[in-house]
């Protein structure tokens, strides 16, 4: 694809260095984030897939933040929280727009999530 023929050898190697989890503590709530599920990098999580209500069941954060469907999704599992928040350069939501997400936690631990959708010239990035 045209993005793997577009990065350098030394931009794919820093990639290649990147953790594929990251945890973080935000006003107390723990956040795991990673690109497919937290046990394969390329699992697809869909917001109600069984494989998503297993792994949600037996998170240990409270929120889980993954992209690899490209699909923007919110749902809670019980006291958890599971967040897709979709794709900027190859999005699947039936437009061309890049999606993304933003994640607010005050400090009551309350959990707000906004999904965004911005517009560019995909047709310049096509050539």
């Amino acid at each position: 694809p045209w993005p793997c023929q577009e990065v350098r050898a030394s931009k794919k190697y820093n990639l290649s260095q990147l953790p594929t989890l990251l945890d973080y503590h935000i006003n107390g709530v723990k956040i795991k984030f990673t690109h497919g599920s937290p046990n394969i990098i390329n699992e697809y999580l869909f917001q109600d897939g069984q494989n998503t209500e297993d792994i949600m069941k037996n998170l240990k954060e409270d929120v889980l933040v993954c992209a690899h469907t490209h699909i923007p999704s919110y749902k809670k599992f019980d006291q958890k929280t599971f967040i897709n928040v979709g794709s900027v350069g190859k999005p699947k939501i039936g437009r061309p727009n890049a999606t993304y997400c933003l994640i607010n936690i005050d400090e009551n631990k309350n959990i707000d999530v906004k999904f965004r959708e911005l517009e560019y010239e995909f047709k310049r990035i096509v050539k």
